[in-house]
């Protein structure tokens, strides 16, 4: 038998073989249908109709009428139904209006039915009585038809497999070029190279001199420009801001701009901001012998000694922690974090929106969800880079704990608990805000590099499995090489809005199994540089 893969290019002769295989599936009589052809049917009577003598048209139009209509293309089917009946000759007009009155019926039918059925559906949901089977055959049956149809609904859905597709083609299709020539972006790929490539102190951070930089655009960032507090360069990460099903094109998205005191406003909307980090070398660790020496902490614990000397690659560093708006469009499934969006704190008028660091996340989730655009955790190197910014005290503000109140979110002395389990307040909140949780990103002061919340807030997941400092590191990125049976736990830094100053060290350093999920656990992101 033909199949629509070898569909003859043909002849009118060819037209009415085709138009006697469609009718033999979608017959309304249903005497010799054959069931479940009635898309190949579909497809023969399509096919015949481009075949078809014009003078017969109307004959083969009639046919592809009932093919849709017996694929559930009602409205379809009726406009074929009238296209016939318009192209039809004098004598077999009243032949064509009667086909036409009863397909209209057959749709009318259908209708009912489905109406029916829908009813009987819903009854039938809300029934809690077990369905019982006499034969274990129309068990199976009824337990494969269960879940084929929730496999339809997940692929034709709303947010579901198919729709997920068309939206990563439509992403796909427009990077390249955006990457290159958003509209909105504030400044070019050109400007970004030769200033950074200058080094100069007055268009970008003298820094970059030390590992030197041919900037090349990175897919799927577009340039912010130089931070004018830092001097280093800040560049936003499009596909984290774009949501398909609101901003079709994503050349429409805005582009971020920097404040005059360097920081750039966090919306529930906004998205990753990454800082291009000059490369370099620093004192990994902490000691707790000599006041007078480098990285000196009273507080340093053995397995954050000794001293380690780190060279590192350029790299991007989001600014802020992932946040849940973030988090939301990127993984385009439902917020995991304890308290999302509308929460609020007994007793306060925090409420949590989508511009708050996302939580409650596993390292496997993080390192995943991140893999799928070209992101990355931060090596544990990397992060302690980032967060001292070329200092080398306790934190990065400095040996007194109080210096952090303009820096961190964490849990002062005095603290207590409220009735919300997680929620921590004190006699002297940490900043003026009040905040006894997690706060919006972007809130309090940024460290030397513009990182905002490196220090409290939430702590952040690293890449690397925890391992002593006496372990080999990768070159480039200095990743710890620690083997899966030595540990298989992940690396997290930076203190949280629930910890005490002791624990958001810069060098105190911790490790959890990557499948954990804690309300006090985030993530940062970070990027590789590309040539």
């Amino acid at each position: 038998p033909l199949t629509p893969s070898v569909l003859p290019d043909g002849t009118p002769d060819d037209a009415i073989a085709l138009n006697d295989l469609a009718w033999q599936r979608v017959d309304p009589d249903r005497s010799s249908a054959n069931y479940g052809e009635e898309s190949l049917g579909l497809a023969y009577a399509r096919k015949a109709v481009t075949l078809a003598d014009p003078a017969q048209q109307h004959v083969f139009r009639l046919t592809l009428a009932w093919a849709l209509f017996a694929n559930g293309l009602d409205v379809d089917a009726k406009d074929a139904g009238l296209a016939a009946q318009d192209a039809a000759p004098e004598a077999s007009l009243r032949e064509h209006r009667e086909y036409n009155l009863r397909l209209e019926r057959a749709v009318a039918d259908a209708e009912k039915t489905l109406t029916a059925a829908e009813e009987r559906l819903g009854s039938l949901a809300a029934t809690t009585l077990p369905l019982r089977f006499d034969d274990p055959a129309d068990r199976l049956l009824h337990q494969s038809l269960v879940e084929l149809t929730a496999d339809l609904e997940l692929f034709t859905g709303k947010n579901g497999v198919l729709h997920d597709v068309q939206h990563r083609r439509n992403w796909a299709k427009s990077v390249a070029e955006l990457t290159e020539h958003h509209p909105n972006a504030p400044a070019t790929w050109e400007d970004a190279r030769e200033a950074i490539a200058a080094a100069d102190g007055v268009r970008a951070s003298e820094l970059y001199a030390t590992d030197p930089i041919d900037l090349q655009p990175q897919t799927g960032l577009v340039p912010i420009g130089m931070n004018p507090v830092t001097k280093l360069w800040e560049f936003y990460h499009l596909r984290s801001a774009w949501v398909a099903s609101l901003v079709d094109d994503p050349a429409t998205l805005s582009v971020p701009i920097h404040n005059p005191d360097g920081t750039i406003s966090m919306g529930p909307e906004t998205g990753i901001v990454f800082v291009l980090v000059p490369g370099g070398s620093f004192d990994m660790g902490a000691q707790s012998s000599d006041a007078s020496a480098s990285n000196f902490d009273p507080g340093a614990l053995p397995h954050e000694q000794p001293i380690q000397r780190v060279t590192l690659s350029p790299f991007f560093m989001a600014r802020h922690e992932l946040t849940q708006g973030q988090w939301n469009r990127l993984s385009r499934h439902d917020n995991p974090s304890r308290y999302p969006p509308g929460f609020t704190a007994v007793g306060t008028e925090q409420t949590v929106d989508a511009s708050h660091p996302v939580e409650q996340v596993s390292w496997f989730e993080s390192n995943d969800l991140l893999g799928q655009y070209g992101l990355l955790l931060p090596t544990e190197a990397q992060w302690e880079y980032a967060c001292r910014a070329h200092t080398t005290d306790t934190w990065f503000s400095g040996r007194d704990e109080a210096d952090l109140r303009d820096y961190a979110y964490i849990s002062w002395p005095g603290g207590t608990t409220t009735a919300v389990p997680g929620w921590t307040t004190g006699e002297t909140p940490p900043s003026a805000d009040g905040i006894v949780i997690h706060a919006p990103v972007g809130r309090l002061g940024m460290n030397g590099f513009g990182l905002h919340d490196v220090i409290g807030n939430l702590f952040e997941w690293c890449r690397d499995r925890q391992g002593l400092f006496s372990f080999p590191v990768t070159g480039g990125d200095s990743e710890r090489i620690v083997d899966a049976e030595t540990s298989s736990s992940r690396i997290f830094r930076g203190g949280s809005a629930f910890s005490e100053a002791t624990e958001a060290r810069t060098a105190f350093r911790l490790g959890f199994d990557p499948d954990v999920r804690q309300s006090i656990l985030g993530l940062r992101a970070s990027r590789a540089l590309r040539n």
